[in-house]
């Protein structure tokens, strides 16, 4: 009778800590989606401010192309993106 109390016992605790890890890492994925979501967000308003009518130049044009292509394929990809340069609009020409 003790032995079948103890092995009721070890798969309550088994099935317990199962959900709390389980819990565990929805919380962590829960916390990728939503700073995935913001780079995303932010992805998309640097593509939408991005506009053909602001490039002056055929390189300045070519190089806001050539990135707004490459945001576009990784966000379809699901790549998370981070910035550390940006292309300077030019003004005036």
């Amino acid at each position: 009778m003790i032995a079948i109390c103890l092995i009721l016992a070890a798969g309550g605790l088994t099935i317990a800590v199962a959900l709390g890890i389980q819990n565990h890492n929805d919380r962590i994925l829960t916390a990728r989606m939503a700073q995935s979501e913001a780079e995303l967000k932010a992805t998309g308003a640097r593509i939408a401010t991005t506009k053909d009518h602001e490039l002056k130049t055929v390189f300045v044009y070519r190089a806001g192309n050539q990135l707004r292509k490459g945001l576009i394929r990784r966000q379809r990809e699901g790549v998370s993106i981070r910035f550390t340069s940006s292309i300077e609009k030019t003004s005036g020409s």
